[in-house]
């Protein structure tokens, strides 16, 4: 668990498992600029991000402290992009459209009762539907005109690396996802580190 990414994971037999993600991110920008010596506050900018999403799959123990698994499935989520003059408040800009994505994910890990190491490679195809562009005017806060991104389907391919350690109920988590794209058509963050925490709530029931 952390701030704003919720993920759980449920046991339904021993080899086949369940499991739901739910993320929000809020970033908040001011532009600022400096003229006869006196700093004056320009633009404010927000960027929302949603997304809900779960999946299913298959998992395999290996000996006694390594597991195989591999998930697939699929969420739904939003983002808009609002810019606000300021001292005013007046919205001058903003974007809004639904998305969908769709995953395939195995990985291969270890774990103890203080340690655990996980690595994956997830492959993702992420759509942009019904964008309302009413009032978009294209300031280009980002580096594309967001009126293209209904026009492609992006997919990307994310290895990432997960550690755990404490106890046995719970563990504090580091992790590193690396998104490369397969196509050139979208900007986006490259590189993202998070830091959680992990709770084991029972043997077949795990919540971060």
């Amino acid at each position: 668990m952390s701030l704003n990414n919720y993920q759980v994971a449920y046991a339904v037999t021993n080899n086949i498992g369940i499991m739901a993600n739910g993320q929000r991110k809020n970033f908040q920008y001011t532009t600022s600029y400096t003229s006869n010596g006196t700093t004056i506050t320009g633009a404010k900018d927000t960027n929302t991000k949603n997304l809900l999403e779960g999946g299913i799959g298959y998992f395999k123990p290996i000996q006694d402290r390594g597991v195989f698994e591999i998930y697939g499935g699929g969420g739904l989520g939003n983002i808009s992009f609002d810019r606000k003059d300021d001292p005013s408040g007046n919205s001058i800009d903003n974007y809004f459209a639904k998305t969908s994505r769709f995953f395939i994910q195995p990985s291969l890990g270890y774990t103890d009762d203080n340690f655990g190491f996980a690595f994956s490679l997830r492959y993702v195809r992420l759509k942009f539907y019904d964008a309302d562009l009413s009032n978009y005017k294209d300031t280009r806060f980002f580096e594309q005109d967001l009126r293209d991104l209904e026009n492609f389907t992006y997919t990307f391919v994310e290895p990432s690396a997960t550690f755990r350690a404490g106890w046995d109920k719970i563990k504090f988590q580091l992790q590193g996802i690396l998104s490369i794209s397969t196509n050139s058509f979208i900007d986006y963050t490259p590189f993202v580190i998070s830091l959680g925490i992990h709770f084991n709530l029972a043997p077949r029931y795990n919540i971060e």
